[in-house]
């Protein structure tokens, strides 16, 4: 098991309930969890379960609203834990974007740190929102386990910031449905600890 002391749990939410099997630019469109996604979020919160967690926060999103709910913890919503903003390309599928504006997706590929949709956030933008807004809950926090239920969009941007490695790549830390990153706190501020976990029951 991991140490709990300094320790914060960045969870990400279970899969949304898409409109069918196609992948899709979600940011701030606000679907709600699939059966699926419900199931994973059950079965996490079961594995989760035995852990004190001192203070726990979720994007106010719904489908990490519902995450926090079926683990089985009281979470404090806030707007500023939302995943990037996509501007006029979100909730759309991938593929409709990449054959309608196909320069500009190339281009968000070719500079994820650096571009942004229509009327949306870069990752670069993103990641100074997530570090602030968690530096600011960090500060509010006790030392114990903290637990934040989010998007995976905005947990690699903070991983990679307290990685020190550079926004080239979006898939560099993947995190799956309901997995968890583990940052340790120590003198010299936050480390990875464990990337895209998936604790096991029993």
């Amino acid at each position: 098991m991991i140490p709990l002391e300094g320790r914060v749990f960045l969870a990400r939410h279970g899969r949304p309930d898409f409109p069918d099997r196609r992948a899709y630019l979600l940011g701030w469109t606000d679907l709600p969890l699939s059966r699926e996604g419900k199931e994973q979020a059950r079965e996490l919160g079961t594995a989760l379960g035995g852990i004190p967690f001192r203070r726990v926060w979720c994007s106010d999103l719904l489908r990490t609203r519902q995450t926090a709910e079926l683990l089985g913890v009281e979470a404090q919503p806030r707007k500023e834990l939302r995943e990037i903003f996509l501007g006029e390309w979100d909730g759309l599928p991938v593929e409709e974007v990449a054959a309608r504006e196909p320069e500009a997706f190339a281009a968000r590929g070719a500079d994820f740190a650096g571009f942004r949709p229509p009327g949306g956030e870069s990752f670069g933008d993103l990641q100074a929102r997530a570090v602030a807004a968690f530096e600011v809950l960090m500060e509010e926090a006790e030392e114990g386990p903290v637990l934040l239920v989010g998007h995976t969009g905005f947990f690699w941007t903070l991983v990679s910031r307290y990685a020190d490695v550079p926004l080239d790549r979006f898939g560099r830390f993947p995190q799956g449905y309901c997995g968890v990153h583990v940052l340790r706190r120590g003198k010299a501020g936050f480390a990875p600890e464990r990337l895209n976990w998936v604790p096991r029951i029993g």
